[in-house]
């Protein structure tokens, strides 16, 4: 890629910096930024202080998150010069870091990353001979990783990763030959991606982001004009970008950005060959940047960033070949005091019998929680955002919420707020030759082929095209399934086709009439009509069959039917309608 030299670095310099990147013999630099943030007034306001050093092989380019008070470091270089797929936690309470199971992927560097509720979620990134499209859930409880559906869009690295509410987004990034502005969507409930609107701006790589409320942040980077210093807000309610207020400072790269106490940060970073201290605070209200404290520590860039509760921490990392293994906690200044904590949250509340839920936290101003879901699977939390609570049985349920600060606590109480929809009446599947029928009634309907959709099968019934194992998904009115299943069907009848037989008119009044069929006229044939449930309605053995007959259907009510033929054990069979 290739900048031009009065807006960022030369051809040369990219050459070298794109080696740096991606070639172990060569010159290397970024910085691992850890970044912690719990504002309070009982601590020098916008002040730093130097906390535990990282116990690892000094990282750079690695990635980052926060869950509850624990913030986690994973993959990236080491001072070695080797790639590394460890993973780190940080304890804020008790100032230290733990080993923790190395990331489920393969080692990389710049990988894309965000938590959402109590998972951590990481993937894409690249090794200098690859560039990855897979995604990791990391579960505190059990320290375990667990692939997750590749991302969606292009092959990329250096792109951004946020989380606002239970989902996540990754924006940006590069392939080294084309840079990207789209925007993804992730779903962990669903497991899957849907694109969103793109960034307004010009495709970039290296950019920053923080989360403040619903909107999410992108800003500066680097693209094929140079070094940026754009900020564009992202609404998650509108699906919409708006610009902002530019950095007002040195256009960069791969910096840190956090937010606490709804106020986001940026800083340090590059601006190739530069690299910066300076810190930066944006406020959404007044779309105004202040500048803040310096960071204390060497300039460095391509930072892992993450907030908890209301202190931030940043460190490790590397400038050129200097490696770090420090780590600084930043407080915000005393305009940022902790008030009364207010409870408030957002829930699914008409569910199916069964189903696990996510509870998005809304309090504010709040550091610990007190859950309670009588009638749920488990009944209390005390998780920020908890998940995989489960209402096995229909009814009302109440939910109720303890937000609790230093300064007190606030109670949120909901009486029968959740409702679980009655159980869809049980379903089954009876077999007919090789046509199976649900029981009709049903809102919708869905079949399955060894496991598989069957794509266009969604009546009540179906006719099995080979043999193997087939079960039925039925949705009622309230959006809930239940399912029915039947394995070992054999599929050895012929449909009826022109060349063999011809049956009409179809609607059918009170006659179906039967022609062309190639039989000898001593053959026996045997003439059965179904319901929809596959009960036989019309029955007609005849060892005579005339090259056209017909079969009287009056008395049948009005619908959809299925009249079968048996002749020299071959089953043909059709469906039709009665007017």
């Amino acid at each position: 890629m290739k900048f031009p030299t009065n807006n960022g670095p030369s051809e040369s310099v990219i050459k070298f910096h794109s080696i740096k990147y991606w070639i172990m013999a060569t010159v290397m630099k970024k910085i691992l930024l850890t970044l912690f943030i719990f504002c309070s007034g009982f601590a020098k306001g916008d002040s730093w202080t130097q906390k535990a050093n990282f116990i690892g092989t000094n990282l750079d380019a690695p990635f980052s998150f926060s869950i509850d008070n624990i913030g986690y470091v994973g993959c990236g270089w080491d001072n070695t010069f080797n790639y590394t797929k460890s993973f780190w936690a940080y304890d804020q309470s008790s100032n230290s870091w733990t080993q923790k199971a190395d990331f489920g992927g393969l080692a990389r560097v710049t990988t894309t990353s965000f938590a959402i509720g109590n998972k951590g979620y990481a993937g894409i990134g690249g090794n200098g001979a690859t560039i990855f499209q897979d995604f990791w859930e990391y579960d505190p409880l059990n320290n375990g990783w667990i692939q997750k559906s590749n991302f969606a869009g292009s092959l990329r690295y250096y792109a951004s990763g946020f989380a606002i509410g239970n989902k996540g987004y990754v924006c940006c990034g590069t392939n080294s030959t084309v840079s990207f502005n789209d925007l993804w969507q992730y779903d962990p409930i669903s497991d899957s991606w849907i694109q969103k609107t793109s960034l307004g701006g010009v495709a970039r790589f290296l950019a920053s982001c923080f989360v403040i409320g619903t909107n999410g942040y992108i800003i500066a980077g680097s693209s094929t004009v140079g070094y940026l210093s754009d900020l564009w807000e992202y609404n998650s309610l509108s699906d919409s970008w708006s610009q902002k207020a530019n950095f007002p400072d040195t256009a960069r790269g791969d910096a840190a950005a956090f937010s606490v106490c709804d106020k986001g940060y940026y800083g340090i970073g590059e601006g190739w060959p530069s690299f910066f201290t300076d810190l930066w605070q944006y406020d959404p209200l007044t779309n105004v940047w202040i500048q803040k404290t310096n960071f204390p520590g060497f300039s460095r860039d391509e930072v892992a960033c993450f907030s908890i509760g209301n202190k931030g921490y940043i460190g490790l990392g590397a400038n050129y070949s200097n490696f770090y293994d420090d780590f600084w906690e930043y407080t915000p200044d005393s305009s940022c005091v902790v008030g009364l904590p207010t409870a408030n949250l957002s829930v699914p509340n008409l569910i199916c019998p069964g189903t696990c839920i996510f509870i998005l936290n809304l309090s504010g101003n709040a550091s610990t929680y007190q859950w309670s879901f009588p009638g749920a699977s488990p009944d209390t939390s005390t998780a920020t955002n908890p998940t995989n609570i489960c209402y096995p049985n229909p009814g009302t349920y109440d939910v109720q919420l303890i937000a609790s600060n230093a300064n007190g606590s606030d109670t949120l109480f909901l009486q029968n707020y959740i409702t679980v929809y009655p159980s869809p009446p049980p379903q089954s599947i009876t077999q007919s030759g090789d046509t199976l029928f649900a029981i009709a009634g049903s809102a919708s309907y869905q079949w399955y082929f060894n496991g598989n959709v069957v794509n266009g099968a969604t009546d009540y019934f179906y006719v099995a095209q080979a043999s193997g194992d087939y079960n039925v998904v039925c949705t009622d009115g309230n959006g809930c399934e239940v399912e029915a299943a039947v394995f070992n069907v054999m599929a050895s009848v012929d449909a009826i086709v022109d060349e063999d037989i011809l049956i009409f008119p179809n609607p059918v009044g009170d006659k179906v009439i039967i022609q062309k069929l190639k039989v000898k006229k001593e053959t026996a044939i045997e003439i059965s009509v179904f319901n929809v449930i596959g009960e036989s309605v019309v029955h007609l053995q005849t060892p005579n069959l005339k090259p056209e007959t017909s079969l009287d259907v009056h008395t049948l009510s009005p619908g959809m039917y299925m009249i079968q033929l048996e002749v020299d054990n071959r089953i043909y069979r059709a469906p039709f309608v009665k007017e």
